[in-house]
């Protein structure tokens, strides 16, 4: 897992990069209990990536370390350098330079839901997206700033 410093980044990023990698229980992303998504940006292809655990299961070079999906997703620009990681499989390495899903996306949960409803869309057995209830959906931020102490 090598990173770079960012001479925009106000820190390295070390700290909360090693409370996430103790945090977690579950190491990769196929593993999570529950289905999830994890929005992000890469920017060297200037493209959205999400993670999921369902084209974790379906595809083995999708599978991921958790904590590289979570640190890259948390990486918000000007306060921590973008997260970089290769991800190597049977097919060759794909290299992340990882920075927030809010540079995407103003808010990433908008494309978790899109992620959710292209699966859904995709599986013939699933129930129509009318009647989901997305009250039932979890959002799980990582928190990158802290709160003003008077």
């Amino acid at each position: 897992m090598g990173r770079k410093r960012s001479i925009l980044s106000q820190c390295d990023g070390d700290y909360q990069h090693n409370k996430i990698m103790e945090m977690l229980v579950v190491k990769f992303l196929h593993q999570t209990l529950t289905d999830v998504i994890i929005p992000t940006f890469d920017i060297r292809l200037l493209q959205p990536i999400s993670f999921s655990t369902l084209k974790a299961k379906r595809n083995a070079s999708k599978v991921s370390w958790l904590s590289d999906n979570c640190i890259g997703t948390s990486a918000a620009p000007y306060y921590l350098p973008p997260y970089y990681f290769e991800l190597h499989t049977s097919t060759g390495t794909k290299k992340f330079n990882l920075v927030d899903g809010v540079v995407a996306a103003n808010i990433p949960t908008v494309l978790a839901i899109c992620d959710v409803k292209k699966e859904i869309s995709q599986n013939k057995g699933s129930p129509c997206l009318n009647s989901i209830d997305f009250s039932k959906f979890l959002v799980f931020f990582l928190g990158t700033g802290s709160s003003k102490r008077d």
